[in-house]
């Protein structure tokens, strides 16, 4: 899921790529049950061990590739400077989440659909003025 999303063009291409790779795997019932990472994180949230301590710091790692993501766009002008990258990388991560703990709720990865709808409408709230006038919406995954 990475490593598609890095070959994208850094910036605001390599966010929307991210983000479109965990929905395609979500979509797609790369792990049969889905929720894989999800339930590693709900088993191990409330204890204090090693595995605890892994499990965060794997998360860790995870929402840090999405605010660096946005870092990147800010840097070429495609995401609003004023825009905490932090914040952002926390919204979108919900997004795909929710996505991925209802589609495998309801056995419908049609509801991939509205985090999709929600990624894109997240990400049109901090995209820059040059982002709008050069690329706005995303041309894939429409």
């Amino acid at each position: 899921m990475i490593d598609p999303a890095r070959a994208a063009p850094e910036g605001l291409a390599q966010l929307e790529a991210l983000c479109e790779c965990y929905l395609s795997y979500v979509e797609r019932e790369v792990f049969p049950g889905g929720r894989f990472f999800a339930q590693l994180f709900a088993e191990f949230d409330a204890t204090s061990d090693r595995m605890h301590d892994m499990v965060v710091a794997g998360h860790a790692n995870w929402h840090g590739l999405f605010a660096e993501m946005v870092t990147a766009a800010q840097r070429l002008g495609e995401v609003d400077p004023d825009v905490e990258p932090d914040q952002l990388a926390f919204e979108l991560y919900a997004h795909l989440e929710g996505a991925n703990y209802l589609a495998t709720l309801h056995r419908d990865p049609g509801l991939v659909g509205r985090g999709r709808r929600a990624v894109h409408a997240t990400l049109a709230l901090g995209v820059s003025a040059v982002a709008v006038l050069t690329r706005w919406p995303p041309r894939s995954g429409e």
